[in-house]
């Protein structure tokens, strides 16, 4: 991800991250709980509920960060149905004519 670059979105694409980010936000807080009540002083080691935990927060951090940096440099486009754009699939035969 190029931290540089703005991110061209739709209004619609803006408001999926933000619903996205609102997941992963709530997502993050329940991790914390489980990760706070699965640690167990001097148990940390031997404890799969707390690495599981602990790997989940850490995994939702970045996808929070990811989604915080898209949003906040999103640039909204509008969307135009009259020429092809990237991840779009077409096929034009000679004289644009279409080919199956």
């Amino acid at each position: 991800m190029d931290l540089t670059e703005p991110v061209l979105l739709t209004p619609e694409g803006l408001e999926k991250l933000k619903r996205d980010l609102e997941v992963a936000l709530k997502r993050r807080l329940d991790a914390g709980e489980r990760l706070k009540e699965a640690f167990q002083p001097g148990d940390i080691e031997d404890n799969p509920e707390y690495e599981q935990a602990k790997e989940e927060v850490g995994l939702l951090d970045g996808r929070i960060y990811e989604l915080q940096e898209m949003i906040g440099r999103a640039e909204i486009i509008k969307e135009s149905h009259s020429s092809v754009a990237g991840g779009l699939a077409g096929r034009a035969g000679a004289g644009g004519k279409e080919e199956r």
